[in-house]
């Protein structure tokens, strides 16, 4: 039985929990020879980032996304934590129903494996949703934490609250975007 007064709490995992992007950012740079900094990624498709047109034009950046997701172990070589997010998940998950809920990749199924153990390394036995993103809001709960502004606005049209996590690429005027303290203040001071 569900107590009333205890927020369930859905948590996106890349670009929220995991510096999904600069571990990207650092393989390109090992195995293309580019220098990129995740600051260059400011849209949610990296090909739409301005700075990175040029680069886009020698590699397809889609192509080598999608092999840099099909490392085996993916998450434990190339993803860092976001600064706060282990604290502040491990806080959240004490005091509140939480599980992750995460993007399914279609074109790249096995990084769910290496994202699924990353994550269990990091703050141990929550549970890992996996669904595509377009399809978040159809997961009941109270609020979710989330790096894309078109995801929260669908979540919050069904009545949850969206939590947007700050990153270069969701900017999105009249919205304020969080870092993990402001988070979890958003959760815990009602």
């Amino acid at each position: 039985m569900r107590l009333a007064d205890v927020p369930r709490v859905l948590i996106d995992v890349d670009g929220v929990v995991g510096d999904l992007m600069g571990g990207f950012c650092l393989y390109i740079g090992e195995r293309y020879g580019h220098t990129i900094d995740s600051s260059m990624i400011t849209a949610y498709h990296i090909v739409d980032s301005p700075l990175l047109k040029e680069i886009h034009e020698k590699i397809d950046l889609n192509r080598v996304l999608d092999e840099f997701l099909r490392i085996e172990d993916v998450y434990q070589l190339y993803v860092e934590p976001i600064d706060g997010a282990v604290d502040s998940i491990i806080e959240i998950a004490n005091r509140t129903e939480a599980a992750f809920l995460t993007a399914t990749m279609p074109n790249a199924p096995e990084a769910f494996v290496s994202k699924s153990r990353w994550l269990k390394a990091l703050v141990g036995n929550i549970p890992v949703i996996s669904c595509p993103s377009k399809q978040k809001h159809w997961v009941k709960a109270d609020f979710l934490v989330e790096d894309r502004y078109d995801t929260v606005l669908a979540f919050e049209a069904v009545g949850g609250q969206g939590l947007l996590i700050k990153q270069p690429w969701n900017d999105f005027p009249g919205r304020p975007r969080l870092d993990w303290y402001d988070v979890v203040r958003s959760i815990f001071d009602r």
